[in-house]
């Protein structure tokens, strides 16, 4: 992972800003200019008034002129109000489209390998919390520059002006800004510190939240009592959160103590000078109150410098990690690639010598794997938990890369297809899907009411046997899944959840069919009922299922037995059962169990002969 200077972070974060608004540049620059010149136009309006009220004149002479200041610094301080209100919408707005769309675009499209493992995953994560609120991250150091800008610029003019009358002052002032820099580092250097532990238990904190909330979780929570350790774990959670707030509260405390220390001397200093130079006359009252204004306007300027600088520095470390995300490296191709509408149906898939490890891990998942699939064949994966078949599944569906060996389909190495066109040559099932939140025809069709098929949605769920059920809802295929987004969702059960999987896979219509135990909560005649509807619509095409049941591989033209990452034995179920000893006694303890745990009858027909 690359490491950014805040500078560098700070010009990066406001592209994003002109990436979304052109204006909002111009804004940021009227901004700076109007604030400093509202407050040199307001000191030099103080000084006209007391000269007016001292001068022997009159203050009749004055009056246009502290008009025309007064109708300036009017103008200037509207100018200053509309175009930082302008530029910090402007900031919101770049973090909730430009950034956002940015890191969801990579989250979205990057190699499952990227999403998987915990560590990448982390990192994205990371990258998100970057974008989490106004004052962290991304925007608030967009919110910077302001400050940074207008405080630079003041020093620079008030310093000049300093100079021509009270030299000594800026060295009280130099002295102050060195000062506060080195506190600032100081708070800094602590937050940086402590961050590893802030974000833990930010994680613990979310962690806790949806492990409360989530419906899966609420009958558990209630069954068994666990209000209590929840209760603790937020009690625990909740000091360790108020202890680390206290400690980097007290780090700004003792900043913020710093300053007030320099603004008393700033103002003993500049007293002690100015005042003589009034008594002997060097000066008039007049130019004693700008110079006043001046002094103590330069410690503004100064405190919002050293601020920002301050702000900058603690929040780099989240606008890197959202750099970080974006530039997570990809090892499929994302580019231009062959066309796979050129590709013959059925297709053909070929695994020579194909091993994978995963990162971090001392030996292979899968090691040595040559496998052909003839187009057009039903192909059955099954061995013990472990075995690899899932691990296999991924590297034919294109989610893993082999460390070693190549994947052909029809001839063609998958890495040679864009990553996203190989994935419409595949209707994939897996056994921990769950529907989306969205509309029912949202998660049959997966893409947009504009783009869908209404002829093919239709019967997608005819034959899936799921239009019966959409028929009898009050909005039919529009109702919401779960009542996450609308209050009339409804909830599926097991097996209408199989029947929208269904639907899918049929409206979708790939020519690979790839089950990895979808229906692994059915019971057996269920389970091989649904597979075989499976296979009926993906009827001409080529097909590859897993199953812990042996029983419904009967129908496959061959089974692929895997054993501690390798292929054990290929061939059909009659024949490996005479041929493999490890194949027969897998099947021998399955068919033990129905005998001994399940005897009698299902839906009229006896359980051993229906099931084996």
């Amino acid at each position: 992972m690359q490491k950014h200077s805040w500078i560098n972070n700070l010009c990066y974060v406001i592209k994003d800003v002109a990436d979304y608004s052109k204006l909002a540049i111009v804004a940021l620059v009227l901004d700076v200019l109007s604030t400093i010149a509202t407050a040199v136009l307001g000191v030099l309006l103080s000084y006209f008034v007391v000269s007016a009220l001292t001068s022997g004149a009159g203050a009749s002479s004055y009056l246009s002129l502290i008009a025309i200041l007064t109708a300036a610094v009017f103008v200037s301080t509207g100018l200053q109000i509309w175009s930082g209100n302008y530029y910090l919408w402007r900031c919101t707005f770049a973090r909730c489209t430009t950034s956002w769309i940015r890191i969801n675009e990579k989250i979205l499209r990057t190699d499952y390998l990227n999403v998987e493992p915990r560590e990448k995953r982390s990192a994205l994560m990371n990258g998100f919390q970057s974008l989490g609120s106004n004052w962290i991250g991304t925007e608030m150091m967009m919110r910077q520059w302001p400050d940074l800008l207008i405080g630079a610029l003041g020093i620079v003019a008030y310093a000049t002006i300093s100079t021509i009358y009270v030299p000594w002052i800026l060295l009280v002032m130099t002295a102050m800004i060195i000062t506060s820099a080195l506190w600032a580092r100081w708070s800094y250097l602590y937050v940086k510190k402590k961050r590893p532990e802030s974000e833990k238990n930010y994680t613990m904190g979310d962690m806790l939240t949806k492990d409360t909330t989530t419906l899966d979780n609420a009958k558990d929570i209630r069954a068994y009592d666990m209000k209590p350790w929840f209760d603790k774990a937020y009690e625990v959670l909740s000091r360790k959160v108020f202890n680390l707030e206290f400690k980097t509260q007290f780090h700004n405390f003792v900043f913020e103590a710093n300053n007030c220390v320099f603004v008393l001397i700033r103002d003993v200093v500049a007293y002690l000078l100015l005042l003589p130079m009034v008594i002997s006359g060097k000066i008039d009252l007049s130019t004693f109150t700008f110079l006043i204004g001046i002094v103590a306007g330069f410690s503004i300027w100064v405190n919002t410098f050293v601020a920002a600088i301050n702000n900058c520095n603690l929040q780099s470390p989240l606008v890197t990690d959202y750099r970080n995300a974006l530039i997570i490296k990809d090892e499929f191709n994302h580019g231009p690639g062959l066309d796979v509408k050129s590709l013959t149906r059925p297709l053909e898939i070929s695994m020579k010598h194909v091993s994978f490890r995963y990162p971090g891990a001392s030996k292979d998942a899968l090691h040595d794997i040559n496998l052909n699939i003839k187009p057009g064949e039903k192909i059955a994966v099954i061995g013990n938990n472990g075995a690899g078949k899932t691990t296999l599944i991924k590297l034919i569906c294109g989610l893993y890369k082999p460390t070693k060996g190549t994947i052909t389909i029809n001839g063609h190495s998958i890495t040679e297809f864009n990553n996203e066109d190989y994935m419409t040559l595949i209707s994939a099932l897996f056994q921990d899907v769950h529907p989306l939140a969205f509309t029912i025809k949202m998660n049959v069709t997966c893409c947009l009411d504009k783009d869908v098929d209404e002829a093919r949605f239709r019967s997608a769920i005819e034959k899936a046997g799921l239009a019966k059920k959409i028929e009898s809802l009050p909005k039919k295929e529009n109702t919401f899944i779960t009542q996450a987004f609308n209050l009339s969702g409804i909830q599926l059960s097991g097996g209408e959840t199989q029947k929208l999987l269904l639907a899918r896979a049929i409206y979708k219509n790939a020519p690979l069919l790839i089950l990895d135990e979808p229906t692994a909560a059915l019971d057996p005649l269920s389970e091989e009922a649904m597979y075989k509807k499976y296979l009926s619509f993906a009827e001409g095409n080529t097909s590859v299922f897993i199953s812990h049941r042996l029983a419904s591989t009967r129908f496959c033209d061959r089974i692929v037995f895997m054993g501690e990452g390798t292929i054990k034995d290929i061939g059909t179920h009659a024949s490996l059962l005479k041929s493999d000893a490890d194949y027969r006694e897998m099947f021998d303890l399955q068919a033990k169990y129905y005998r001994d745990g399940r005897e009698g009858e299902i839906n009229g027909q006896p359980v051993i002969d229906s099931v084996l």
